[in-house]
């Protein structure tokens, strides 16, 4: 099965001759221009440019077009999903409102790797929010504020150690881990984009101190933020 390291954005015609396939990585399907038919196990659409549609990974689809098409295609790391993804497993389709023509706009006008990269953790959020319980809403939305395991036990309706052991089956990490996953993505998207110091990014995440964030850096990426945002801007040139 087709495996992918990173994100991919391309503009893709497609042809009459039906074909099905299913690929290690997920897809954001955005028309541009005429028409494409999709079917997967959770539902067949007819795809235009009101519409996109997300097809996680490991999804079987058949598609193909009877008419003239230009669409944009995302294509998704399987790591990149968000650590809630076990809830997404099927198909999902959305109507392309005002936000969404803005970031197929951005993504259109920027097709490369390190554009697609600094705007998808905002593509995520507004992809996934409503796919998310409460308390992952929660997380994403105060990260950058102290956030217990109390409150958010308080908002699934559960007990405390219910809670614990109900997070850790739906995302495969406790909440502690997951909040501190959240802190880092968002601490690369702003060491990948602003000019901050390491203590106002730190701050900005839900940190007091800047020797917080470092620690975490080490425990997950093996380097410090500042090397972080080196090897980030070398890639980028």
């Amino acid at each position: 099965m087709t495996q992918l390291n990173d994100i991919m954005v391309t503009q893709r015609t497609y042809a009459r001759r039906p074909d099905t396939h299913t690929h290690g990585y997920a897809q954001l399907v955005m028309p541009l221009q005429g028409a494409l038919w999709i079917r997967t196990e959770s539902h067949s659409i007819e795809l235009d440019d009101r519409t996109l549609l997300f097809i996680p990974p490991r999804c079987e689809h058949r598609f193909y077009a009877h008419v003239p098409n230009q669409c944009l295609v995302v294509d998704i790391p399987a790591k990149k999903i968000p650590h809630a993804a076990g809830g997404f497993t099927h198909s999902f389709d959305r109507p392309i409102d005002a936000t969404w023509q803005g970031i197929r706009t951005l993504l259109l006008r920027e097709r490369n790797a390190a554009a697609a990269r600094l705007l998808y953790p905002y593509l995520a959020h507004v992809l996934f929010r409503d796919q998310q319980s409460a308390s992952i809403r929660y997380i994403h939305d105060h990260y950058d504020h102290p956030i217990t395991v109390d409150t958010l036990a308080a908002l699934e309706h559960y007990e405390t150690s219910s809670y614990t052991a109900w997070f850790k089956r739906y995302t495969g990490m406790t909440p502690r881990a997951y909040i501190q996953h959240v802190r880092l993505d968002k601490a690369k998207e702003l060491l990948g984009t602003t000019d901050f110091s390491i203590q106002d990014i730190a701050l900005q995440v839900g940190f007091a101190h800047q020797s917080a964030l470092t620690r975490l850096f080490r425990h997950y990426e093996q380097e410090t933020p500042s090397q972080y945002r080196s090897a980030t801007r070398r890639r980028s040139e």
